[in-house]
């Protein structure tokens, strides 16, 4: 297999266009090239197709400013295909998040980040919600740790039994956006992560959780979640980033698999996708960065 066979199926991968044949065709040509190199660990005996895209993109972003890497790869790779390589991956961060600051099963948390005075438009919300029969099983069981174990929401929540293991919903917390310069060159303000983040989350319909930067969503994000020990979170921005919580769905097949890959460490970090729409470039030191001023989520 050639470099330009690569790229071809690595272009058609980002447009959600490539086949499962070709994914596995490239995957287990690195695999064979790569298997005995410090990214072996990106390479699995049985992989799902999950899998097989991460170990791709990973390594594609990695070709593209690493030449020793490229040439162990594709020998014969020219400076043509690394620039088209970087053209490709250009505004993209790799699928695969380092493991620090991802993920926390808020659930096994015995500190929490706020307190119940901080969470009651979001409890008011969440009472909305049961009233219209909408509330989810995290909403639902927020608001029976909100309140005293007398009331409708406690009631409700006992006879759906959310309080066994069995059917506890799996409630995930994390970075989604650290304010400083990524690996791209660019800069999402700490101001408009705030704007960005409050429109996001003005409309509960909308606030999906994707798998992978896809249309297939997996979950909702939460604006603020109680575990059973009464510790308290909530979703925000703050100079430092997003903090995110987030439900996964355990109603379809696509959710119940990503909270799976979640709990077997396979899915460890949330990874924000945007479109910024007013940008400035500004130098920091000798490197000149693209300042993300105004986005959409």
């Amino acid at each position: 297999m050639n470099q330009y066979y690569f790229l071809n199926i690595y272009k058609k991968l980002l447009n959600n266009r490539a086949e499962e044949s070709d994914v596995a065709a490239v995957y287990w040509d690195l695999h064979s090239k790569l298997s005995d190199s410090s990214y072996s660990h990106l390479f699995k005996s049985e992989p799902l197709e999950d899998d097989m895209v991460v170990a791709i993109d990973y390594i594609a972003h990695q070709c593209s400013t690493d030449v020793n890497l490229l040439k162990s790869v594709y020998s014969n790779a020219v400076d043509e295909f690394v620039e088209s390589l970087s053209l490709l991956i250009k505004g993209r961060k790799p699928l695969l998040e380092d493991i620090s600051g991802g993920f926390i099963f808020l659930e096994k948390e015995q500190v929490g980040r706020t307190t119940k005075e901080d969470i009651v438009d979001s409890i008011k919300e969440y009472e909305r919600l049961y009233k219209a029969g909408l509330s989810s099983p995290a909403e639902l069981l927020t608001l029976a740790r909100y309140y005293d174990s007398s009331s409708i929401y406690a009631t409700e929540a006992l006879r759906k039994g959310l309080d066994t293991e069995e059917n506890e919903p799996l409630v995930v917390g994390g970075p989604a956006s650290v304010v400083g310069v990524d690996q791209e060159g660019h800069l999402i303000t700490a101001e408009a992560l705030k704007k960005a983040f409050a429109a996001f989350m003005s409309n509960f319909r909308t606030r999906n959780v994707m798998i992978f930067h896809s249309d297939v969503q997996c979950g909702w994000a939460l604006p603020a979640y109680i575990t059973k020990t009464g510790s308290i979170f909530k979703s925000g921005v703050d100079n430092t980033g997003l903090w995110l919580i987030s439900e996964v769905s355990d109603s379809t097949p696509i959710g119940k698999k990503v909270a799976q890959e979640i709990k077997d460490g396979k899915i460890r970090s949330y990874s924000i996708a945007g479109s910024a729409t007013k940008t400035e470039y500004i130098t920091k030191g000798l490197q000149q960065i693209m300042q993300v001023n105004e986005l959409v989520l």
